[in-house]
């Protein structure tokens, strides 16, 4: 009964997304005009990876297990 519904309103969200993902452009962080440009800016500023990834991590259960010992 409401299968027709839902098909409807999730192609038009999917065609909404799809619409706005195409519209954005590449926006010039170093010199921002616009507050949705700084937005968007910041958003990327906090959002990306600065820090590799450890290469040989350690189990934190083995660094304070106090009958090992460390040498």
């Amino acid at each position: 009964m409401y299968a027709h519904h839902i098909k409807g309103l999730a192609l038009a969200s999917i065609g909404a997304m799809l619409m706005a993902g195409c519209s954005q452009q590449n926006t010039d962080c170093d010199n921002p005009s616009t507050s949705e440009q700084k937005q968007q800016c910041a958003h990327q500023a906090s959002t990306e990876s600065r820090i590799a990834p450890t290469e040989k991590p350690k189990n934190w259960l083995d660094l304070t297990d106090p009958k090992k010992e460390t040498r």
